[in-house]
């Protein structure tokens, strides 16, 4: 039998040397007793972000809190190289395995586009521990609304909602659904951006409140156009040619109306300036006709409102002359009055032609006038008003001798 013994030896060395072998290549993990503390830079991270989650291993470990939440670890460092495993529930953790390097194993976790409360797992032999990270829309912890002024006729405005987390970083990759009262929006849901703002545009006429929400998170802002000027533009019942009108314009009270400006329908026109309720315009025409008044206001934020028109009609003045002595004699005063419909005319003055190669001048509407002769004289009055042309008016007189 002793022959054999060498060939059992053989056998034998053989099969320690296999053990050996793969005992060098199994994995080192945390022994009996190991405690995992696992915390990450942040509670919270975007749905595309990525963040850094650290694993500290230590044998009979015991465990402190610091300022802000943190967990630290206190005890004896596993040994280098232990081998810690890592899970998610949302988005991925690169590596999936980590290796201690002085009880620490670091890796990163890396989002989806996802949003919610991603858990978290590292393990290593019996040792595991869990935390839960809050991704895209769970973190979400406010918004912050804005929306661009519109003019007082409605247009477009721009809304922008900036989502932040819980220490004020923002967001990004975050899903924010819109909503709003009345208009129309650009879209109902939008991404943010690096800087986790996320907009959309509203187009309105009139006032819109519009809502954000991400999660269980909402703000809301109103889009408000200004008052409309309600501009409107009164004439008098009759306009006569070279006589004061007053035009009555007016605006609705608390409207923010920066200018307006009328067109008369002549060539002319005139600025108000800012006007807060109706005031009282002159316009004096030159001439008789058909005319359209136009008027235009400018609100406070340079916006131009849709333009508001009357049409008038203007009548030529009138001019009559008489005298109380109609058949005077020779070398007697003789009294002529002229006058002017409507009486309000505006005039400059009176020029006076008597028929027998005298004439004068008036600033009034009454002169008077001796004949030196028998004989019958036309005489004619010429009405010259401040603003338009003249008019004139006759009589005859026969002087007796």
């Amino acid at each position: 039998m002793r022959p054999a013994r060498p060939r059992v030896l053989c056998a034998l060395a053989a099969v320690l040397a296999v053990g050996l072998s793969a005992c060098d290549k199994a994995p080192l993990l945390a022994p009996g007793g190991t405690v995992i503390y696992l915390n990450a830079a942040s509670t919270s991270v975007s749905a595309n972000g990525s963040i850094d989650i650290v694993a500290v291993l230590v044998e009979q470990g015991t465990a402190s809190s610091e300022d802000g939440g943190s967990t630290t670890a206190s005890g004896t460092p596993v040994h280098n190289g232990t081998l810690v495993s890592f899970t998610t529930t949302i988005g991925r953790i690169e590596p999936a395995e980590a290796q201690t390097q002085n009880g620490r194993a670091v890796v990163k976790f890396i989002g989806d586009g996802r949003s919610g409360a991603a858990t978290i797992l590292a393990y290593s032999g019996g040792a595991r521990s869990e935390i839960t990270l809050n991704v895209g829309g769970a973190a979400a912890e406010r918004i912050l609304l804005s929306a661009t002024p519109v003019s007082s006729s409605g247009g477009t405005s721009t809304i922008s909602a900036k989502v932040e987390d819980m220490s004020g970083n923002a967001l990004a990759g975050v899903s924010v659904q819109f909503s709003a009262t009345t208009g129309q929006l650009s879209a109902t849901s939008a991404l943010t951006n690096d800087a986790g703002v996320a907009t959309v545009t509203l187009s309105a006429t009139s006032e819109s409140a519009v809502t954000a929400t991400v999660g269980t998170k909402t703000a809301s802002v109103t889009v408000t156009p200004p008052t409309r000027s309600g501009l409107t533009i009164t004439p008098p019942n009759t306009l006569f040619a070279s006589t004061p009108a007053s035009f009555t314009v007016g605006v609705t009270s608390g409207a923010n109306v920066k200018s307006v400006r009328v067109n008369w329908g002549d060539g002319t026109s005139t600025d108000l300036g800012a006007i807060s309720s109706s005031v009282t315009v002159q316009k004096t025409y030159g001439s008789g006709g058909a005319y359209t008044v136009t008027a235009t206001a400018t609100m406070a934020d340079n916006s131009v409102e849709p333009a508001v028109s009357t049409a008038v009609s203007v009548d030529e003045f009138k001019v009559t002359l008489s005298t109380t002595n109609n058949s005077p004699s020779v070398n007697a005063s003789v009294p002529f009055s002229a006058a002017t419909t409507p009486n309000t005319t505006q005039v400059r003055e009176y020029r006076w032609n008597f028929g027998d190669g005298t004439e004068a001048v008036t600033a009034g509407p009454s002169i008077n006038k001796v004949y030196n002769a028998a004989g019958t004289y036309t005489v004619t009055v010429t009405v010259v008003p401040v603003v338009g042309g003249a008019r004139s008016n006759s009589l005859v007189v026969v002087v007796a001798p």
